[in-house]
């Protein structure tokens, strides 16, 4: 008799929940408990569950429907891993882990995470809404699951995390200054799917940073980047230059590199979509990207570094009293950054505005 995976959505009767060699005491279907057969030697099994789909005789008893059982292996939006006191489900293009975490798991999650990381290689999100406990030796599942998702040049993001859940996980020196945390999955999923995501930066640059004679625009998605634009273009014209258009976006220290900011991200997609057409119109080659970071005037000299022609346009923030803008940002960038540096801000048509007190 011959098994063969196939793709079917969650909740679907033709779908079989079929234990391996090692388990304790599983779930099989909703409210159906059942207690495996020891191995051969005695010993109690403990293991791994997934969708399986038996071609023969067996597919009555599985409720499959013969004709829609194929003979090649097909991709699934399901599987589960059945372990005691936790389950471990990839769903979609998700990773979700129910009940308690109480000893590293990271060898049973790896299968899942290398199938979701070959079928969306941006990321992995994981959803930890269904944990009830953590505990510290538990918590090493973080840090094996980010250190080997980084090693492939993805990220990872956690959503979903009960407050005691993220207590747990903050005791992991390495994991608390690295692991990105969502509030939801929702949010997960669109910072991956931001353009050029911060895992990918790297492979991105050194494409982009081939040609060594681009003029180099930083955006700030306010009022100025309309101005900074026409100077650029200007002056790419001027100089015949490429242009290269960054979008900085600036974690505090306090915050992994690849913690989701939504509001910014989607703030930079659109600048960044606007400057290509702006360019496009100009008939002016650019490239657009976003690069994540600490400070923007480090941003701004490592890529300058790549260029033969140091020439930099920086788009000011907007005004703003309280916090001393654009005053501020112009003092850091011109005591710091080397390179050729155009700043432009906005005109003051108008009072600055200011940030209303708390």
């Amino acid at each position: 008799m011959g098994r063969v995976r196939r793709r079917y959505p969650v909740g679907d009767p033709r779908v079989a929940l079929s234990l391996s060699r090692r388990a304790d005491r599983r779930v099989y279907r909703s409210g159906d408990t059942r207690e495996p057969g020891p191995h051969a030697d005695g010993r109690s099994a403990s293991g791994r569950a997934e969708i399986l789909v038996a071609v023969g005789p067996s597919q009555q008893q599985c409720g499959a429907d013969p004709a829609s059982v194929g003979g090649e292996e097909e991709r699934r939006d399901y599987e589960c891993e059945v372990l005691l006191g936790m389950i471990v489900e990839s769903v979609d293009d998700i990773i979700k882990l129910s009940g308690h975490l109480t000893s590293n798991q990271w060898e049973t999650i790896r299968t899942a995470a290398n199938l979701l990381l070959k079928q969306h290689p941006e990321g992995v999100v994981v959803d930890c809404s269904g944990l009830e406990e953590v505990t510290p030796e538990g918590a090493q599942t973080f840090l094996d699951m980010l250190l080997h998702i980084e090693s492939q040049n993805a990220r990872i993001i956690v959503a979903n995390v009960p407050p005691h859940v993220e207590e747990a996980i903050r005791h992991v020196p390495e994991v608390r200054s690295r692991l990105a945390i969502a509030k939801s999955v929702e949010d997960a999923r669109k910072s991956l799917t931001v353009q050029q995501t911060f895992a990918a930066e790297a492979t991105v640059e050194s494409k982009t940073l081939k040609p060594k004679s681009h003029l180099i625009i930083t955006l700030s998605g306010g009022r100025s980047d309309t101005y900074a634009l026409a100077v650029a273009a200007a002056l790419a014209e001027m100089r015949q230059l490429a242009v290269m258009v960054l979008y900085p976006i600036m974690i505090h220290r306090s915050q992994p590199l690849t913690v989701p900011i939504p509001e910014e991200e989607e703030a930079g997609q659109a600048a960044l979509a606007e400057a290509e057409q702006f360019f496009e119109s100009h008939r002016i080659k650019c490239e657009t990207f976003m690069k994540r970071g600490r400070a923007l005037y480090a941003i701004i000299e490592e890529i300058s570094e790549q260029q033969e022609e140091k020439l930099v346009v920086v788009s000011l923030p907007d005004a703003d009293t309280r916090a001393k803008e654009p005053a501020s940002t112009a003092e850091h960038l011109l005591a710091d950054v080397r390179s050729e540096l155009i700043l432009v801000r906005h005109p003051f048509d108008e009072p600055p505005a200011t940030t209303p007190q708390e």
